[in-house]
């Protein structure tokens, strides 16, 4: 079983409190090798414990082959993936979805309480992409749906920060360095 870092289990915390206090669109950022995978499927976990069901939305095979494998490590279970490419179109309580085929067929999805995108930095900051239509449809299954989004870059050159006002997401509640998980030895 995997053991969770403690800047891992902060991300967790920091995201969970920040959705109970009401921050529907929460960020976190942690940079590329930090262990963003095992903080998705914690928090997968943790909403799926609560009886919520949980999408998790991914733009690469790649990372949904990850994040399953990774999901079955951590908690001996294997969840639905819904992929076009991988030629798997499963539903379940927790859903690893590749957007290009979940924007598709959003209403398949029916009634989800919580997103979790990975690589969120992804999501246009204009227009109608396939993340956009995705969680517009969710949305209108459940007005109440909770997006939260991780990322190593929180910042788009040429439109700025992929969070605030008028963005995607609130606010980012979490963020760890690169030069402090190098002086603690993690990366």
């Amino acid at each position: 079983m995997l053991t969770l870092r403690p800047y891992q289990e902060a991300a967790i915390v920091e995201i969970c409190n920040a959705l109970k206090g009401g921050n529907r669109r929460p960020l976190a950022c942690m940079p590329t090798g930090s262990g963003k995978t095992p903080v998705i499927c914690a928090l997968a976990n943790h909403f799926i414990q609560t009886e919520c069901r949980v999408l998790i939305a991914v733009h690469t095979q790649e990372l949904i082959k990850q994040i399953a494998d990774t999901y079955e490590n951590m908690f001996n279970v294997k969840p639905a993936v819904y992929s076009a490419g991988l030629n798997r179109k499963e539903i379940g309580d927790i859903t690893i979805a590749q957007v290009q085929s979940a924007c598709r067929n959003v209403s398949l999805f029916g009634k989800i309480s919580f997103v979790l995108v990975d690589e969120c930095d992804r999501i246009p900051e204009e227009g109608e992409g396939q993340y956009r239509t995705l969680l517009k449809g969710l949305g209108q299954s459940n007005s109440k749906a909770q997006v939260c989004g991780l990322t190593a870059t929180p910042y788009r050159m040429g439109t700025g920060l992929v969070y605030g006002p008028d963005g995607v997401f609130d606010s980012m509640v979490f963020d760890v360095g690169i030069s402090d998980l190098i002086g603690q030895g993690y990366l």
